[in-house]
């Protein structure tokens, strides 16, 4: 409420200070080093570019409405300010964050806001300009406390408080650290400015995002668009709902870029193709770049975001009512494939649900279960395959509790023909031996001889050829994207050895997928041999 009308120059004032643009140009020495120059007379202030406009939080702008709650006029702001700012290099990303922290404790009033990073080093990148401004700028000569340091760096991160109220902290991840983001723990900021977000961790980000205001969180996250495995940047950036907060520029909108500036970092990066050159300069995001999958592929193939996979969970608790849970409707299909690794206890079963031909088939429904014996299992798998009618059970029976569910299948009456038992361990026949010209090679009992290659091998290969040339649909699932794009393989001698930085439970369904419809499409190479065909351990 206005106690007095507010006179030509106040209004202007008014103006001046909650437009963020008018802050940046008015108050930032170019040198952000030497705050202290503000005053005199030559001092160069910082003049923005073009495409930094996009880089700044305009939530000030926004005055409350009294008809609105508190949150509600939070999140009105929340929309003004949220930037996922992942761009190439060399664009004044860190600058910016620098400037966000300072004019939050300008605006700021006995609230909570946070500059983060991955490590000390990085976070003290954004922490020095800071405690430099709190500490030299004229300006903050109106916020600190009377005989009491304003900045103080504690506990390897950093703290500002203003005489009205505000404390910005500083706060190192430490993804280095047995668990990361403890630092997080016990704040509750309505801010939070994290640099180099490509590097944060997992377990660090759900520290973060516990470490937020009830009323909400203006989230200025910035860094390359390096999508490492397991990121949480992959996260954010496959997340529909936050596309239009990316700001993702390549370094060729800069004033200064011109031909000598491209062949400088042509030379620089390798190539213009290079991925070094596409990160760096281009700014493209490269998802899973050391991922044996090529993610770009299976999204332009299979991959669409016009579906949604059904998902459905089975648990101990749940179990005595898993028919009526489990909503699953049978498709008019050529073929139809249930395929699942086995976990029992200690960890879930990812069963996957496929309808369609050897052209085209269509992944549907995931169904999740937890904490189940084998019988159980084998209760549900039964049920399945009555649903849907003489379908085919492709299972991972690398192990024990694999194969117990297959025999009990068989139990139940599920013919043995139609459950697919896969022995990753072991090799399985993929073809015939030729002749150069073109023959198949026999023995001397004239028998053809078969080719044999190492289950899990030919696996990935199948699952490379399913994905690459559209031959499955796979509806949107995160689960997907971060299984597939955390698998890698190793070489050790002559051999490959596979993992992940992820769980891999459903990648492995897909795996008994990719046999099972190897098996349909070539079963009259699928005979058994009488030779043994097991392989030891990898």
């Amino acid at each position: 409420m206005l106690y007095k009308k507010l006179d030509e120059s106040e209004i202007q004032f008014m103006e001046c200070w909650y437009d963020p643009v008018c802050m940046i140009e008015c108050l930032i020495p170019e040198n952000i080093k030497a705050p202290h120059t503000w005053r005199e007379q030559d001092c160069s202030l910082v003049k923005l570019r073009n495409y930094q406009f996009a880089m700044i939080d305009f939530s000030p702008l926004y005055a409350d409405d009294d008809k609105l709650s508190k949150r509600e006029n939070f999140q009105r702001k929340i929309g003004a300010g949220y930037i996922i700012n992942v761009a190439a290099r060399n664009l004044g990303k860190s600058f910016f964050a620098v400037i966000d922290a300072f004019l939050t404790l300008l605006y700021g009033e006995g609230d909570e806001s946070c500059v983060a990073s991955f490590d000390f080093g990085h976070l003290k990148k954004i922490c020095t300009p800071n405690a430099n401004l709190a500490n030299h700028h004229p300006i903050f000569d109106l916020y600190r406390r009377k005989g009491k340091e304003c900045v103080r760096f504690v506990g390897g991160g950093m703290e500002i408080d203003t005489i009205l109220g505000h404390v910005l902290y500083g706060r190192n991840e430490n993804i280095s650290s047995p668990d990361p983001g403890t630092a997080f723990h016990s704040l509750h900021v309505k801010k939070n400015i994290y640099d180099e977000i490509s590097y944060a961790s997992d377990e660090g980000r759900k520290k973060m995002v516990d470490a937020m205001s009830s009323e909400g969180c203006i989230e200025r996250l910035a860094g390359i668009p390096d999508i490492r495995l397991g990121s949480v940047l992959g996260k954010i950036l496959r997340d529909e709902s936050k596309k239009n907060w990316i700001c993702n520029m390549p370094q060729y909108v800069r004033e200064d870029w011109d031909e000598k500036a491209k062949a400088r970092a042509i030379e620089e990066y390798d190539g213009e193709t290079s991925p070094m050159y596409l990160l760096n300069v281009l700014g493209n995001a490269i998802e899973g770049a050391n991922s044996m999958f090529d993610m770009a592929r299976i999204k332009e193939n299979s991959y669409t975001t016009k579906k949604k996979i059904k998902q459905f969970e089975v648990g101990k608790e749940t179990f005595h009512k898993f028919d009526k849970i489990l909503v699953v409707d049978k498709q008019p299909a050529e073929m139809s494939m249930i395929c699942s690794d086995i976990g029992t206890t200690g960890s879930p079963s990812e069963i996957c649900l496929f309808f369609g031909d050897n052209n085209l088939m269509k992944w549907r429904y995931n169904i999740s279960l937890f904490m189940l014996t084998t019988q159980e299992q084998a209760k549900i798998f039964k049920w399945l395959y009555d649903k849907l009618d003489n379908c085919i059970i492709s299972l991972d029976c690398t192990a024990g509790e694999g194969r117990s569910i297959a025999d009990e299948l068989e139990i139940l009456g599920v013919p043995h023909d139609r459950i697919v038992r896969v022995m990753f361990n072991s090799k399985m026949v993929i073809g015939f031996e030729t002749n150069d010209d073109g023959t198949i090679k026999c023995d001397d009992n004239a028998k053809p001889i078969y080719k044999f290659e190492r289950t899990i091998d030919w696996a990935v290969l199948q699952l490379e050829k399913i994905l690459y040339h559209g031959l499955c649909e796979v509806p949107h699932s995160e689960k997907f994207l971060r299984e597939f794009a955390n698998y890698f393989s190793v070489m050790t001698g002559t051999s490959k050895r596979y993992g992940t930085t992820s769980t891999d439970h459903l990648l492995q369904s897909f795996q008994c997928f990719a046999i099972a419809r190897f098996n349909c499409e070539f079963a009259n190479l699928n005979k058994q041999s009488e030779q043994s065909t097991f392989v030891a351990g990898f």
